[in-house]
This record gives structure tokens, sequence and C-alpha cells, in this order.
């Protein structure tokens, strides 16, 4: 199985996201974590009711600090901040990962409550995309370049802000 960890800077949305879903479709394939760099120690009440919309479990999610996964080692490391020269794309300088990549995603939460629940669906549909282009690969046979090249490719293939 391959891990992977999804990070953010609040650990409280995106991550999380990423997290529910790699664990959901990817049963006995992959295996995700999330953390964040300044996780909010909650989690976003309006990307849980997404999740609890697509019957996605989420007893097991919470927000929680890089310092909680320091010592594991990861397949893949996924940051989701939105610019490149944002501190969270520094996550490999934290994470011991064979594989960094970032796929840009907007925040929900910073879009007008009055949009609700819109940019958590979007977000939803967005990385539900992502993932499922990632599971049509022979990932348990790809070396970490040719694994690196398809999650840079799929994280600027389905971009949306």
């Amino acid at each position: 199985m391959l891990e992977i960890l999804v990070t953010c800077r609040g650990n409280s949305c995106r991550s999380i996201l990423g997290e529910a879903l790699f664990n959901h479709l990817g049963k006995n394939r992959l295996c995700a974590y999330s953390a964040g760099l300044q996780p909010k120690g909650k989690i976003n009440s309006h990307m849980l009711a997404v999740l609890e919309q697509h019957q996605i479990p989420t007893h097991s999610l919470q927000s929680k600090p890089l310092s909680a996964i320091q010592h594991h080692h990861f397949d893949i490391a996924i940051s989701v901040c939105q610019d490149d020269d944002d501190v969270c794309c520094s996550i490999n300088r934290v994470v011991d990962a064979k594989v960094y990549v970032n796929w840009h995603l907007f925040e929900p939460s910073h879009c007008n409550e009055a949009e609700y629940p819109a940019p958590y669906a979007l977000a939803y549909d967005i990385f539900e995309q992502r993932i499922n282009t990632l599971l049509l690969l022979p990932l348990e046979t790809m070396n970490s370049e040719q694994l690196k090249q398809h999650l840079h490719q799929i994280g600027q293939k389905t971009r949306y802000e």
C-alpha cells in the first residue's frame, strides 16, 4: 500500500478532504494522512457536511500538526496550497517522502459564506477527479520519477481556481 500525506496550512478543510477521499477511494491501495503547518485544531464543518453527504467516513479525521507525523515515512507528500511560494510548499523540508508534489487547490473556506455549499462541492469534485485519475495508474509498479510526473500532470490537468 502506498502511504500518502496531504498537507495545507490549517489542516481543517483541503488536506482533510484529501485524506478522507484517498482513504475512501483508494481502499486496499492507498493509506492517507493529513497534517498542517499551522493546524486549526478543528475540522471545517462545511467540509464535514460535504464528506458526509457523499457518505465518506469522517469519524477518524482530526486536525493535527506536521510534528504529529514527523517520524513517519511517506511514498507521496502532496501540498494543496494555492501559490507556489506559499510556505506550505516547503513540506519537503519537514516531511520524509519519496515524492513531493503540489496539487494547487483553492481554499473553500475563503469564499463568501453565502456561496455555501458550492465552493466545498467544487473542491470535493476536483479532488475526487484527481484521485480517480491517479487510481487508473499502475502505482505499484511505477518508480518515483514516473509517479512524480503523473502526479504533477494530474494536478495541472484538473486545476480550477
